[in-house]
Parts: C-alpha cells; sequence; structure tokens
C-alpha cells in the first residue's frame, strides 16, 4: 500500500508521539475504540484508516490536529494522563440521545460523531 506524502507525514508523527509519550498501540486503540490490530497495521503501513481518525488522535495527545501532519515541529510534553474513554454504557446512552434512539448506530457514524467533538473541542480551546 503506497501512502501519501502527507499520510507519511502524519504517520511518522503519530509513531514519535507514541515513542516519546511511552504510549503503547493498544492504550491509543483503546481511546480510538479500535482493536490494538489497527494500529499495529498503521504503523506497518498496511492499512491507513488513520487518517480517518485525525481529530481524535490529536485530542490523545492534546494537540491541534494540524500538528499531526508536521513531522519535525516540536510537539511539547505529555498531557498529565490521556483522556479517558467513556465506558461501553456511556457510549451507548449516548448514541441513544444523539440519534434518537431509531436504528443501529454504525461504527463509522459514531466515529464521525467522536471526530467532529474533537474538532470543535479544539477550535474552541484555540480561541481561549
Amino acid at each position: 500500500m503506497e501512502f501519501t506524502d502527507q499520510e507519511k507525514k502524519m504517520l511518522a508523527t503519530i509513531r514519535r508521539l507514541c515513542r516519546e509519550r511511552k504510549v503503547k498501540n493498544r492504550e491509543l486503540a483503546a481511546y480510538l475504540g479500535v482493536t490494538g490490530n489497527v494500529v499495529t497495521e498503521w504503523f506497518g503501513g498496511r492499512c491507513r484508516s488513520f487518517v480517518k481518525y485525525a481529530h481524535a488522535i490529536a485530542a490523545f495527545f492534546s494537540l491541534p490536529v494540524e500538528a499531526l501532519w508536521d513531522a519535525e515541529s516540536p510537539i511539547g510534553t505529555a498531557p498529565a494522563a490521556p483522556p479517558s474513554r467513556p465506558d461501553k454504557k456511556t457510549e451507548e446512552e449516548l448514541k441513544v440521545a444523539l440519534f434518537g434512539g431509531d436504528g443501529e448506530v454504525t461504527d463509522e457514524m459514531w466515529e464521525e460523531v467522536r471526530s467532529f467533538a474533537a474538532f470543535v473541542k479544539e477550535k474552541h480551546r484555540q480561541k481561549n
């Protein structure tokens, strides 16, 4: 699988962040709601789904999403603790509240909501 230059930069930055902040694949994966194998696939160059998680990955590392595409920039120090991930019950309650309980909420739909929420959070953080 061939990545674009931007995807290569983003992946290099994610890899560097994980290494420098001593974040294990499974920790990042748990926050994103994917398996550790998915993150391993990213780093092995066998999957490019990391792009759709850009906002959530940036939120995990407490960075603006733009920082993920600048592999040479200083990225600061690790936050005191990675953001906590809601437990399954809370996630299910949120899905019902956001989608009205009609029909199945796919993983793709849920990830889009989470990415948008991370985007809005970052936007407001930058204003302050």
